[in-house]
């Protein structure tokens, strides 16, 4: 499920409690052709199940912030449950025990309900997330109001995922929604900016293995975006920008994972996409290649073609940004 803005405030918190997390692969670059819509890296994480042999309660108290953990089997049921929630809140004990202010918080929650259907297995996850800053930027004075900078931006997120194993062969599908808004403003109303995102996406993966050398994922789905822009000023009764983004996209792809001999492994693959909109059709082959000198040693390189239909606004120059502002693709782009 994509997440748009996958940190809190720029990189210094997490966008997940990490106990609650089961594993996580980023490829830097070349990734497999199941991956899709972009250009440099994928950063994939997956949440873990909650425990089924009993509850199980974890939490962790600090100066700035709390975190609770709740994990078991649910009653009378083969189903398993896992909800994680977390909240700053060093802007309440600043101001409680000082004159002083705290301008920002983030609080998030994350859940995964596990439960065996058949020879399945029928998962749902859910998230929650939100970035608060309200700071005083400019004192009143006489004549003349303060004036505030506030910003909010958080996503919202569920999915449903089905897992089948028939022997060597496994089918996945899954479908979900995912929401990002982000509202930035100089208040009382001099400047104001807003940006939302939602995505509606589904797919189905196949799995099998065709000989010993052979691992083939082969699959498609379709993204259903809606972006909406917007920069204004009420105070002088301006519109500086507004623009709307719909592109749907849809894909298929074919992935082998190939043990052509001891030393040598080569993944190639295919990815197809359709973007409505503008109306392209993008084929995206590529190819990994991974070596082994020694075991403990190998060489790895890769070369393929890589789309991108949304893409952030964002000044590249700067290293550290605390959210993006998002629009899609149109005949334009």
């Amino acid at each position: 499920i994509t997440i748009f803005n996958p940190t809190h405030l720029g990189g210094l918190f997490s966008t997940f409690d990490a106990d609650a997390v089961d594993r996580i692969d980023f490829i830097t670059g070349a990734f497999p052709a199941e991956y899709g819509g972009r250009l440099s890296s994928v950063l994939d994480v997956g949440m873990r199940n909650g425990r089924s042999d009993r509850l199980g309660v974890r939490g962790q108290v600090s100066l700035i912030s709390s975190k609770l953990l709740v994990e078991g089997p649910i009653p009378k049921t083969p189903a398993t449950f896992l909800v994680a929630g977390r909240r700053t809140y060093a802007d309440a004990l600043i101001s409680a025990l000082s004159n002083e202010t705290m301008p920002y918080y983030f609080a998030d929650v994350v859940s995964k309900v596990s439960m065996p259907v058949g020879t399945g297995v029928l998962s749902a996850t859910g998230y929650w997330g939100q970035d608060v800053i309200s700071w005083p930027w400019i004192d009143p004075e006489p004549g003349r109001p303060g004036v505030d900078l506030e910003a909010d931006w958080g996503n919202r997120l569920i999915g449903l995922t089905w897992r089948q194993s028939f022997g060597e062969r496994e089918l996945r599908v899954d479908a979900s929604y995912t929401g990002f808004q982000t509202a930035f403003g100089l208040e009382p109303g001099i400047l104001n900016a807003k940006n939302e995102v939602s995505l509606y996406s589904a797919r189905a993966i196949g799995a099998l293995s065709p000989g010993a050398t052979h691992d083939i994922r082969t699959g498609g789905g379709v993204e259903d975006y809606g972006m909406t822009y917007f920069v204004g000023s009420e105070t002088f009764g301006a519109e500086f920008f507004t623009a709307e983004y719909a592109p749907r996209i849809w894909s298929a792809f074919l992935d082998d994972q190939w043990r052509a001999f001891p030393w040598l492994s080569l993944r190639p693959g295919v990815r197809l996409e359709y973007v409505e909109g503008p109306g392209t059709l993008n084929w995206a082959p590529r190819v990994g290649v991974k070596s082994f000198v020694t075991e403990d040693f190998a060489l790895i390189g890769s070369v393929g073609r890589y789309h991108q239909a949304i893409h952030s606004l964002r000044d590249q120059n700067v290293s550290w940004n605390i959210f993006d502002f998002w629009i899609g693709a149109d005949s334009a782009t």
